[in-house]
């Protein structure tokens, strides 16, 4: 993952909603600083001893953009899971550099990646994330392996002394490479197989295949990896 040569996808697609002012990317680690060691998103301490004040002020630091909402599998509720059943929606968005962000540059407290929520009525099957006065952030970590790993916070909105609770975690995998270039930092949820498909179908005004359970997609230097 340290080269931004390829990525899956293009970059100026209708389903996003990148701003105008991310048109092109910036990196995490701020190119003006040379040799400065200086992460935006960077945790200062573990992740579960901020409170969700403190997390949300470190998160407000952060610029979020190119996400896109889907319709999502739900679970506790009786009519979800079940095939034609209930749905929820969920938006997940990218943080500003994260196509630029590579493995060495992770801190071992772990590094804000993307920020998601849950816009419908149920709770969100594949990660837990629940409705309400919640946000969920993936929080990128390096491991043993040169790779890197990724937790899921919650974060209350609405109690700013509440502890950040961690609800998931997992590998954060590239995608194989692709001919296309990613100009944007970018974020939905689809599978890497999944993003192939659906470049093609929305630019022919086609609905979007796999997106109900598919993991987090975001932008990364290697293309585009996924938050399995």
């Amino acid at each position: 993952m340290l080269a931004l040569l390829t990525a899956c996808g293009r970059g100026d697609r209708a389903a996003d909603s990148t701003p105008d002012s991310a048109a092109a990317p910036t990196t995490l680690v701020g190119a003006t600083n040379a040799g400065s060691s200086f992460t935006p998103g960077a945790l200062a301490k573990p992740l579960t001893d901020y409170t969700a004040e403190q997390f949300r002020a470190l998160a407000e630091s952060l610029t979020f953009g190119g996400g896109a909402e889907q319709q999502r599998t739900c679970k506790k509720t009786a009519g979800c899971e079940v095939k034609g059943g209930k749905l929820t929606a969920a938006r997940v968005d990218a943080a500003n550099g994260l196509d630029s962000l590579r493995v060495a540059q992770l801190t071992a407290n772990g590094v804000i990646a993307a920020r998601a929520r849950v816009t419908g009525q149920y709770e969100e099957a594949r990660y837990g994330m629940r409705p309400g006065a919640l946000e969920y952030y993936v929080v990128l970590y390096p491991d043993t392996t040169g790779t890197a790993s990724w937790r899921l916070a919650e974060v209350s909105t609405n109690n700013g002394g509440q502890p950040v609770i961690s609800i998931g975690t997992g590998p954060y995998r590239p995608c194989p490479p692709t001919t296309s270039r990613q100009t944007k930092y970018r974020a939905n949820f689809w599978s890497c197989a999944a993003a192939h498909v659906n470049d093609s179908t929305m630019k022919m005004g086609l609905s979007e295949h796999g997106v109900l359970s598919d993991p987090m997609w975001l932008t990364c230097p290697t293309g585009c990896c996924t938050v399995e």
